[in-house]
């Protein structure tokens, strides 16, 4: 056997593969010498929810060549050993190097993602395996295609998605004078941007506090002594009883990996949340919903991402918040995923996910309240029993979504859903007329029969022009308004903007539950000019004309059989003009023009239920 020396160099890159060009990478560097090591090998260290290359080289310090190495990169298994990619290297030079190219290993759980160029270049496809965990741990095996030519090395590899606080640094600050939050990011000290050059960041409002456009809120942090500045400017309480909000900063699409209170009272800096020991927790489901064989379930974990940490979501269908049945359970605070796949270069490729954890629970059949349990373990280092951890909850103003409380040691934290799929029952309009004036506007009022706490709440009441349709999908052009509730009422008001034909009009109003429920009532108005004594009204037009020529920007007058005014208005361009809202009877229409001094009139008869009287001419003549 050959006294070899051989040292393993991971070089490790990444780039966004956009356009079939990569970008610049900035390499992290890992040497290890294989022979009677016992230190550990230095993990992968990845952002988070980044695409990465893995340029691995073999390294041969002796002034002997090395031959036939087969490589093999391997995830163990419980009862198997799965080949995640492997390679043969003929020669190794003495004093030299060699990067490996690795071919893909066949395995039945492949995945065509992500691919290393766009889409319509298929040859350069790459083939992406999930990894099993967190924690993802490898083994690069050495072996040497003759039996004797060294003794096979294995060296174990894990690989670890980083924290954004592990690599980049914030300080956020409050203007009182301009309402203003800022925040400040720079790479740590010392910290190089491994992986893609360009990193991310977002400044995020919490809900507590209203949306503003007025602000920066994304930009790429790409280098060491290159910070970036995202603000926002006009920040105010989304409600009026609300006195402390949150902002976050999100890094390589890793959520609230910052997070800092606000009050939005005094300037300076602002101080980051510091959960201590305890775990910031919130489950994120709607205060009611209808029953779902597949019901969402959303958490949001703050703390350490590693695998120390095990998360219980349980339901109680019977809504008494005793027994929890069903359970759900989790590796880690937030959901991790690492996928491999081999270049056709020979590099291997690695996409990294953190995502906030999201399960589902069946609710079906269930007409009432629900319970959900969320506790968080972390395990002992002394006796590797996983023990109960403290929650810290925030005040948080989200009328959608479900309250939260915790037990008396904070350790359990539960949220209370309503199901219900109840339609609204009982809709009756208020005293609503059968007649109404034309030109007026109409408050129209609704009311349906009082829901019970087991019941959802309505959401939105809508009035809309004709009748209800079966599937409650309203044509947005037939909406008249929406309904505001008036408690001295006890119904939903909405004003019916004033129409302008004579003519029954069909109404609707419906009523939809938090929950998505609908029920709709009908109803028919006929509209009516009161000052034709419900005989009609009609149009009349025409045009002013001194011999072949129209006249333009004439005064016209509409006179009764009485000779009293009734409606003036000028010609336009084209010597016409028009009259509406004219009730039945007789009339005379006279214009004139006072140099050359011109006069006309004309008289006009309108008859009941004459809508249109048209072709009317007004001819000046000489005074």
């Amino acid at each position: 056997m050959r006294k070899n020396h051989v040292i393993l160099m991971a070089l490790i890159g990444a780039g966004l593969l956009s356009s079939g060009a990569r970008a610049q990478d900035t390499p992290q560097i890992v040497r290890v010498r294989l022979e009677d090591a016992k230190e550990p090998l230095p993990p992968i260290n990845l952002r988070p929810n980044t695409l990465t290359t893995v340029g691995i080289y073999l390294q041969n310090p002796t002034k002997d060549d090395f031959r036939n190495v087969i490589v093999r990169l391997v995830q163990l298994g419980a009862d198997k050993v799965r080949v995640i990619a492997h390679a043969e290297v003929a020669k190794v030079p003495a004093k030299d190097e060699v990067r490996i190219a690795f071919v893909k290993a066949a395995d039945g759980d492949e995945k065509i993602e992500p691919k290393a160029k766009e889409a319509g270049d298929k040859k350069d496809a790459v083939v992406a395996l999930d990894l099993a965990g967190p924690p993802f741990k490898m083994q690069l095996w050495l072996e040497p295609k003759m039996k004797d030519d060294f003794a096979p090395i294995k060296r174990d590899l894990d690989l670890i998605i980083r924290e954004p606080r592990d690599y980049v640094a914030a300080q956020a600050q409050f203007d009182l004078a301009k309402r203003k939050v800022t925040f400040k990011v720079t790479l740590a000290e010392n910290e190089k941007l491994i992986g893609p050059e360009k990193c991310p960041v977002e400044l995020v409002l919490g809900p507590e506090l209203e949306e503003t456009k007025k602000g920066a809120f994304k930009q790429p942090l790409i280098g060491p002594k290159l910070p970036v500045e995202l603000f926002a400017e006009e920040t105010a309480f989304a409600q009026p009883k609300v006195r402390e909000g949150r902002v976050y900063l999100s890094v390589d699409g890793y959520e609230r990996a910052f997070i800092y209170p606000v009050t939005l009272a005094g300037s300076g800096e602002l101080s980051e949340v510091s959960f201590g020991k305890k775990i910031g927790a919130r489950i994120r489901v709607p205060r009611y919903a209808q029953p779902s064989a597949r019901f969402p379930v959303h958490l949001e974990l703050d703390g350490p991402l590693d695998g120390d940490y095990r998360v219980e979501v349980a339901l109680d269908r019977a809504g008494t918040k005793e027994r929890f049945p069903q359970v759900v359970k989790l590796t880690g605070l937030r959901e991790q995923k690492a996928r491999l796949s081999v270049a056709p270069t020979g590099e291997l490729i690695c996409q990294t996910e953190v995502r906030d954890w999201q399960t589902e629970f069946d609710t079906s059949g269930v007409f009432t309240q629900i319970w959900l349990r969320l506790t968080v373990f972390k395990k002992n280092g002394k006796s590797g029993k996983h023990e109960e951890v403290e929650l810290a909850t925030a005040d948080e103003s989200r009328p959608s979504l479900a309250r939260m409380e915790t037990d008396v040691e904070s350790k359990r934290l539960f949220a209370r859903v309503v199901q219900d799929d109840s339609r609204p029952e009982g809709i009756e309009f208020v005293e609503l007329p059968r007649e109404w004036a034309i030109g007026k506007p109409l408050l129209v009022q609704a009311r349906i029969r009082q829901r019970d706490a087991l019941q959802a709440p309505i959401e939105k009441v809508t009035l809309f022009k004709g009748k209800a349709p079966a599937d409650g999908k309203i044509n947005p052009d037939a909406i008249l308004g929406a309904g505001t509730f008036d408690p001295k009422a006890g119904a939903w008001s909405i004003v019916l903007p004033a129409q302008e034909k004579i003519e029954p009009m069909d109404i609707s109003v419906q009523f939809i539950t938090k929950t998505g429920a609908f029920s709709s009532k009908s109803a028919t108005i006929s509209f009516k000019d009161p000052t034709a004594g419900g005989k009609g009204i009609a149009k009349i037009k025409g045009k002013v004309t001194h011999g072949p020529n129209a006249q333009p920007s004439l005064d016209v007058t509409l006179y009764d059989d009485k000779g009293k005014e009734k409606a003036t208005q000028k010609t336009n361009a084209k010597g016409e003009f028009e009259f509406v809202k004219v009730p039945p009877g007789n009339f005379v229409i006279v214009s004139m023009q006072s140099f050359p001094a011109l006069v006309g009139q004309t008289k006009v008869e309108v008859p009941e239920g004459k809508e249109l009287i048209e072709n009317v001419t007004v001819r000046l003549l000489a005074k």
